[in-house]
C-alpha cells in the first residue's frame, strides 16, 4: 500500500497530499501520485520537493497542499459613468465646514458643450484552470446601450456631451438634456435648491430659505415663501411672493400678489392683485387687475407705473417713481467708490498735499477715477432727461394722501386724495404735471 494519498477538493481548485508512516520514498513518488490522481495544473514544485524529502523518513506522517488552480477572473459589463452625482446628496459642505442641507444636487444643470459622462466599453474576464486541467471560462460581458435624446450626443470615444442648455435627464431609457424641467411638487428639504441652465416649472410651492437659479424661464404655480429666485428669462409666480422673497429676472416678472418682497427685472412687473410693502424695480410696473393696489413700499420704473390704487387712508408711506435710473446708477457708484479709494491712497501717501496729487501713479489713478465718475454722472443725467420726456405715472382709481410721486429727481407729495390721475414731466416748466386720465 502506498504511503501517499492525494485529495482533490470538490471544486478541483486545491490538492492536498497526506502521508502515513511506511517505506521511505522521494519527490518522484509524489509526482507519480499526483499524475495518477489527474493533477496537471498549479503544482507547487517547491512544496512537492519538500514533501518528497520528508518522505525519506519512514516515520513521517503529515499533510501538505501541493497544488492550487488558477481562478477565473470575471470581466465587467459596459457602463455609463456620469460626471455628476447620480442621487441627491445629503448636503453641500462649505469652505468653513458647515453643511448646507439646502444644496442637494437634485437637478444636474448642463451647459451646451459640457461633458455629461462617458460610456465605458465592456472588459473581458480572464479564463482560469482547475488543478485537473479543466478550463474555467469567464461569463460573457455585455456592452451598454445608452440612447441619447435630441439634447445629448456620444462621440467615438464614448464621451457624452450636451447639445443645448438645460438640465440632465438620466433614465433607464437613456440620457437627454431638457430645455424645460417640470418639478412635480414643492421645493423642500427633499429636493433642496434647484439649478438649471434651461427653464423650470414647479407645480407646487417654494419653501422658506430655498432658492431657484435658472438661465431660462421659471414658472412657480404656487407661492414662494421667503425664497430667492435668480432667473435669466421671465419669472411667473402663480399665486404670491410672501415675506422676504426676492426675485431677480432678466425678462419680466408676473405674480398674483407680493408682500414684503423685492422684485427686480429688466422688463415689466405685472401684479394681478396687489403689491404690499414691496421694493419693485423694472422698466414698467403694472398693477391694474383685481384690487390693483399698491400699499406701502417703493416702486421704481424706468418708463411707466400704472396702478388702480396707491397708498391708504392711514397715509402709509408709498413711493411711485418713474424716469428712475436707480438701477442704472451702479456704474456711477463704482466710479465714486474708485475715486474715494484713490483719494484715500493719495492722502495717505502725501497727507500734507492740498487738492489732487500731481504726477506719479496715484495721481494718474486719481485723475482717471475723477474722469470716470464725471462721465458716468453726465451720462446718467442725460439718460434721465431722455426718460422724462415719455415717463408717466397713472393712478386709475384713488391715490391717497401721503403718496409720493417722483419723476426724475423731482418729487410731489399728495396732501389729499386724487382720482383717475396721470403724472408726467413738463420739460418747459421743469415740474410735475397732474392731469386726468
Amino acid at each position: 500500500m502506498t504511503r501517499i494519498r492525494i485529495v482533490v477538493q470538490k471544486d478541483q481548485m486545491a490538492v492536498e497530499a497526506t502521508a502515513s508512516a511506511g517505506t521511505p520514498s522521494d519527490a518522484a513518488a509524489v509526482h507519480v501520485a499526483l499524475a495518477a490522481a489527474g493533477v496537471v495544473h498549479g503544482i507547487d514544485e517547491a512544496k512537492a520537493q519538500q514533501f518528497g524529502a520528508q518522505l525519506g523518513d519512514a516515520t513521517f506522517a503529515g499533510t501538505l497542499e501541493l497544488a492550487r488552480g488558477t481562478p477565473m477572473r470575471p470581466g465587467c459589463d459596459g457602463h455609463f459613468e456620469p460626471s455628476f452625482a447620480g442621487a441627491p446628496l445629503p448636503g453641500f459642505r462649505a469652505a468653513d465646514g458647515a453643511l448646507d442641507y439646502r444644496e442637494r444636487g437634485f437637478l444636474h444643470p448642463a451647459a451646451e458643450g459640457s461633458q455629461l459622462g462617458i460610456v465605458h466599453p465592456p472588459q473581458d474576464g480572464v479564463p482560469g484552470t482547475t488543478c485537473l486541467g479543466r478550463p474555467l471560462a469567464p461569463p460573457k460581458t455585455k456592452a451598454v446601450t445608452l440612447r441619447t435624446g435630441p439634447g445629448a450626443t456620444i462621440d467615438a470615444a464614448g464621451r457624452v456631451f450636451a447639445l443645448r442648455d438645460g438640465v440632465v435627464s438620466l433614465t433607464s431609457q437613456g440620457i437627454d438634456v431638457l430645455p424645460l424641467f417640470v418639478h412635480e411638487g414643492d421645493v423642500t428639504l427633499r429636493t433642496g435648491n434647484l439649478h438649471t441652465h434651461g427653464s423650470l416649472q414647479v407645480k407646487g410651492d417654494v419653501g422658506a430659505g430655498f432658492s431657484i437659479e435658472a438661465d431660462g424661464d421659471v414658472d412657480v404655480q404656487g407661492c414662494i415663501f421667503g425664497s430667492n429666485l435668480q432667473v435669466g428669462g421671465n419669472a411667473r409666480i402663480g399665486l404670491g411672493a410672501q415675506q422676504g422673497s426676492r426675485i431677480e429676472a432678466c425678462g419680466d416678472i408676473r405674480c398674483r400678489h407680493a408682500t414684503s418682497s423685492t422684485l427686480l427685472c429688466k422688463g415689466s412687473i405685472v401684479a394681478l392683485d396687489e403689491l404690499v410693502r414691496c421694493e419693485a424695480t423694472a422698466a414698467e410696473i403694472r398693477v391694474t387687475d383685481g384690487r390693483g393696489c399698491v400699499l406701502g413700499g417703493t416702486l421704481r420704473a424706468r418708463d411707466a407705473i400704472l396702478v388702480l390704487q396707491a397708498g391708504s387712508e392711514s397715509g402709509v408711506a408709498t413711493l411711485l417713481s418713474a424716469a428712475d435710473v436707480a438701477s442704472e446708477s451702479a456704474n456711477l457708484l463704482r466710479a465714486s467708490a474708485q475715486l474715494e479709494r484713490t483719494e484715500r491712497l493719495a492722502q495717505k501717501a502725501s497727507p500734507r498735499t492740498d487738492g489732487p496729487m500731481r504726477g506719479g501713479k496715484l495721481g494718474r489713478e486719481q485723475t482717471a477715477a475723477q474722469d470716470a465718475a464725471l462721465r458716468e454722472k453726465v451720462a446718467l443725467a442725460q439718460r434721465q432727461r431722455e426718460l422724462l420726456t415719455t415717463a408717466r405715472i397713472e393712478v386709475r382709481g384713488v391715490a391717497h394722501p401721503g403718496v409720493r410721486i417722483r419723476l426724475g429727481n423731482a418729487e410731489h407729495v399728495l396732501d389729499s386724495a386724487v382720482r383717475a390721475v396721470r403724472f408726467r414731466w413738463d420739460g418747459t416748466n421743469n415740474a410735475i404735471v397732474q392731469e386726468p386720465t
